[in-house]
């Protein structure tokens, strides 16, 4: 057997009660609209609670093996799909994150709810280039300056304060070794570009060392 209630499109609500909620499970007939400790649901579903929890407002589990999702987030048709944030305060700050599909099925992160609005933050396209500050990233990492205006940086290095050396980047080969390196020795206030390898490109700029020195 089986239980039906609001059986021929009643407009009648239906609430569960618990111990300390008046609205433990509330549907709202009138809207097609569930809530899960709220009376008054804008969603289809709309849980909301005021009890601080360390682990979350919800709670998805599977034990199973690496074969199956855990939980999918699904657009049906030729359309974006994204997952939205607020932050609800007295200023409203949006993000958002998932996959343009008007830009090649792109997965996008953005300072808008919406793909189609905000600025874009980072892209990781389908042919795994990765862009920062560009949707349309051409090499492996493309980096693109968003400020433009002088006395922006594209890419900057903060030295950290307890090393008097800092390695601004470095280029390794696929076994791990480094060929090329570039950084900054605050003991002897000197930029540097050298290959730690061999030492057959030293360049100096400042400090004690010959300057533009090459071995």
């Amino acid at each position: 057997g089986h239980a039906v209630f609001n059986e021929g499109g009643i407009d009648a609500d239906f609430r569960v009660e618990s111990d300390g909620n008046a609205n433990m499970l509330y549907v709202d007939s009138g809207s097609d609209r569930v809530g899960i400790g709220t009376g008054s649901p804008s969603q289809p579903l709309h849980v909301h609670t005021s009890n601080a929890l360390t682990a979350g407002v919800a709670r998805f589990q599977y034990d199973g093996d690496n074969n199956y999702e855990v939980i999918r987030v699904e657009s049906l048709g030729n359309y974006d799909c994204q997952i939205g944030f607020l932050v609800d305060g007295d200023t409203d700050y949006y993000g958002g994150f998932g996959i343009d599909y008007s830009d090649a099925g792109k997965f996008k992160l953005q300072t808008d709810n919406l793909l189609s609005g905000g600025s874009n933050l980072m892209t990781w396209a389908r042919d795994g280039k990765v862009g920062i500050g560009t949707s349309g990233p051409t090499g492996s990492v493309h980096l693109k300056d968003v400020v433009d205006s002088a006395g922006s940086d594209v890419f900057y290095v903060a030295q950290n304060t307890s090393s008097s050396r800092i390695a601004g980047y470095q280029v390794l080969d696929e076994s791990g070794t480094v060929s090329l390196a570039m950084q900054y020795d605050n003991g002897v206030n000197a930029a540097s570009i050298t290959n730690p390898n061999n030492g057959s490109l030293a360049v100096y700029l400042g400090g004690s060392a010959a300057a533009n020195a090459l071995d």
